[in-house]
């Protein structure tokens, strides 16, 4: 899966907070004034930028990457729980056993993969974020923020969940970031599949909507955001797209990267890939530069352009999945089980 690139999306966003936000970076290096002495202020993490140099405020890549998994766990358990296994379970007689461990255990039983066969013999989830046993698909780069307000210094406590009250030397302080501060990012999913795109469609729209929360203090009201989507491009091998283009030709101009797998290769996979052509509005894009050469490359200039493809990936290719839970994402002998 990961040998060759057979197409990649990317999606260019601003994250624009609605609430105070904090995520945790290192704190001051003072020490405590007594055993019940103050702690150690907490403050928004901050890293080089790798164009300006300078020490800039970030979410880290990672945390979104999380954020973005545990909602479309959550998104796809609740159409069947068999679509997301527990990363941290690692008994295999359990239904939600780690995709890694369940693999682990049965190649010890004598069972042997072949490493293009695993993508097609874990859950949706893991195909798409990763797992011990696959590489997953995506890359959320850090956001880093092009606009930010500090909030003043924040003091907070703790508190004693047996007696109700204050909890004894548990007073801390926080400097979060305010509602004025936006920060950019960009998401790349490399040999993507359409419903996979719908996944973090809808993920998405769990951020924007307030259901799911970044960083520190969510219970307090922390963390909200909303979504913004700025461009977003999709580029194949140019003699690959043609030859599939020829072969499985429809009205749109996406379709899943996995679509331009050669035909007898595709004949071997444990999984087959949709069928489907969207995107009837992306434009063809090509810059005459070095980078263009030998691609077809397409692109979303306007945010309604991009949410109008993105809903049809939910609909077309993610929602007829969903209604039939696990067998919409298992192939046993070339069809739909």
């Amino acid at each position: 899966m990961h040998k060759q690139i057979y197409g990649e999306c990317c999606l260019d966003l601003t994250l624009s907070l609605e609430s105070d936000l904090l995520v945790q970076g290192e704190q001051d290096q003072e020490s405590e004034t007594s055993a019940g002495g103050p702690r150690p202020p907490m403050r928004f993490f901050r890293a080089r930028h790798p164009e300006t140099g300078e020490q800039t405020t970030c979410i880290p890549g990672s945390s979104l990457k999380g954020v973005l998994r545990s909602t479309g766990e959550k998104i796809l358990r609740s159409f069947d729980e068999r679509l997301a296994c527990d990363p941290f379970e690692d008994d295999p007689v359990q239904l939600h056993c780690a995709c890694s461990h369940r693999l682990a255990a049965e190649e010890e039983a004598g069972q042997r993969w072949r490493s293009d066969e695993v993508y097609g013999l874990i859950c949706p989830a893991c195909r798409l974020f990763g797992s011990l046993a696959h590489a997953g698909l995506i890359e959320v780069e850090d956001a880093w923020a092009t606009q930010e307000r500090q909030s003043l210094m924040q003091s907070q406590i703790a508190i004693d969940r047996l007696l109700g009250g204050v909890a004894p030397g548990a007073m801390y302080r926080m400097e979060p970031l305010t509602t004025a501060s936006r920060f950019r990012t960009a998401l790349t999913v490399k040999n993507f599949e359409l419903w996979q795109l719908g996944l973090l469609a809808l993920a998405l729209r769990e951020l924007n909507d307030g259901q799911a929360l970044i960083g520190w203090g969510t219970r307090r009201g922390l963390g909200r955001v909303s979504v913004n989507y700025d461009e977003m491009w999709m580029r194949y091998p140019r003699a690959l797209y043609d030859a599939a283009r020829e072969a499985y030709g429809g009205n749109g101009k996406i379709v899943a990267a996995q679509r331009l797998i050669p035909a007898a290769r595709q004949e071997s996979m444990s999984y087959a890939v949709e069928d489907l052509w969207l995107g009837e509005r992306a434009s063809p894009h090509d810059s005459g530069g070095w980078r263009d050469v030998n691609w077809r490359v397409f692109r979303f200039g306007d945010e309604d352009r991009i949410r109008d493809f993105l809903a049809d990936c939910v609909e077309r290719a993610l929602a007829p999945r969903l209604r039939l839970g696990r067998p919409g994402f298992v192939y046993e002998t070339g069809t739909e089980g």
